[in-house]
């Protein structure tokens, strides 16, 4: 059975907080809002896609966070080897 991801979710029951996920899922998140995106573009649902844009940008801001910071990490342990 096909699900209708339209319905209103209750985000505060269902909130995650993004700075405890990994860099893989973030990178899913902006992947998966990429192609939600895409989808409703190309299906003329362009009603609600400046939502869905500042979603995915918040996403992308997040996502970089956390690239910069593993790699200042990642710098941070190679030197101290």
């Amino acid at each position: 059975m096909r699900q209708n991801i339209d319905l209103p979710v209750d985000l505060e029951a269902t909130a995650v907080n993004p700075e405890s996920l990994p860099l893989e899922s973030r990178l899913a998140f902006v992947q998966v809002g990429v192609w939600e995106v895409r989808r409703r573009w190309l299906a003329g649902e362009t009603a609600d896609l400046d939502r869905l844009l500042a979603c995915l940008d918040e996403d992308i801001h997040l996502l970089r966070q956390a690239v910069v910071s593993s790699d200042e990490d990642a710098q941070a342990v190679t030197s101290l080897s």
